[in-house]
């Protein structure tokens, strides 16, 4: 006799986990997981999310037995997933991360492979070996040239991939080729630039399908995008961190929805520049800071975000851009805001 299907209401209970999830009702989420998974055995998908709740309680490096207990929990699940389908992907770079942050660079590293062989051009997956293979390097010389190539694959595959971009910067410090190294943390800046122009601008492709499983496909991002800061960059230069973060929210009061700013090309804005101000370099170096920008629709800098440059003067750049003018940029004889990349130099003092 044919087995009948699962009842469809396993979909149901996971809705209801995921609702308690984004509440941070934890145990009431397990809860609606694991029952999806009795309604569906053969689904691989309830374990996945198991493991994601079990996950959220882990905090790593905490020595405690609960963390442990969580950690444990969490890989029991992900192990599930491709016990009932072998080329799992999500369950892989699941499984990836979690070694990971247990900092158990081999193990995440043949989880990553693993991985990697089911899609072999997902550029996330050659960032994540590439980050594993350089935490070996640090117990492992020969792991540094493994590390290169797999940042460059990804880069190959993705040419935005900034990250990946930083990377390959610290890589070439490392190896004394500080034109390379510079090179590459000016490429990672232009990929920076660019992905927060588009998301400002809401042009940029959401990373995920607007599906039901849109958590899921959150943790699976997240899985591939792994790495901790890498090392201070040169004094001069900004490579990622809490200055090279946009922070930007599209949403508006209700009733009232804003229309987001236009792309507009530097070069194109530079020509409506009426007012400029520059800063005085504190020395006899003359910096440049590189701002990603959204001009108001009376043509004053309304936001700003550093690209790349010192962030020690970061503040003395932005003051001074706070005094720029520019002529009010029209759509159909309305004024609109704008967002475009500009270059802030510092003056010599006199």
């Amino acid at each position: 006799m044919a087995q009948e299907p699962p009842t469809p209401d396993w979909r149901g209970s996971i809705e209801r986990g995921i609702e308690a999830f984004c509440r941070s009702q934890y145990s009431v989420a397990i809860e609606g997981f694991q029952k999806a998974a009795d309604l569906n055995p053969a689904s691989p998908v309830p374990h996945l999310y198991l493991g994601i709740a079990w996950q959220q309680g882990f905090i790593p490096g905490a020595k405690s037995e609960e963390n442990a207990v969580h950690s444990e929990r969490a890989a029991e699940q992900f192990w599930r997933a491709p016990e009932l389908d072998p080329n799992n992907w999500n369950a892989l770079v699941l499984l990836g991360q979690l070694s990971f942050s247990l900092e158990e660079w081999d193990e995440a590293r043949d989880w990553y492979r693993k991985a990697q062989a089911v899609k072999p051009n997902h550029a996330g997956v050659w960032y994540a070996l590439g980050v594993t293979a350089w935490h070996s390097s640090r117990h492992k010389a020969a792991m540094t040239a493994e590390a290169f190539a797999d940042f460059e694959r990804s880069v190959a595959l993705d040419a935005g991939h900034e990250n990946a971009m930083s990377f390959l910067s610290v890589l070439c410090r490392e190896r004394r080729d500080d034109i390379g190294a510079a090179q590459w943390l000016e490429r990672a800046a232009d990929a920076r630039s660019e992905r927060m122009q588009a998301e400002i601008a809401q042009t940029a492709k959401p990373l995920w399908r607007d599906d039901a499983d849109v958590l899921l496909q959150q943790w699976v991002w997240m899985a591939v995008s792994v790495p901790p800061p890498p090392p201070p960059p040169p004094p001069g230069m900004v490579a990622g961190g809490k200055h090279a973060m946009v922070s930007w929210d599209s949403r508006s009061a209700p009733g009232q929805q804003a229309p987001p700013p236009v792309r507009v090309p530097p070069a194109v804005q530079e020509q409506k520049l009426t007012t400029k101000v520059n800063p005085i370099s504190p020395d006899a170096d003359q910096p440049i800071l590189r701002f990603v920008v959204v001009i108001g629709k009376d043509g004053r800098v309304v936001r700003e975000t550093l690209v790349s440059g010192n962030p020690w003067l970061a503040s003395a750049a932005i003051q001074t851009l706070h005094q720029w003018v520019y002529q009010p940029t029209l759509v159909s004889g309305t004024p609109v805001e704008v967002v475009t990349e500009v270059l802030v130099p510092f003056q010599r003092a006199y």
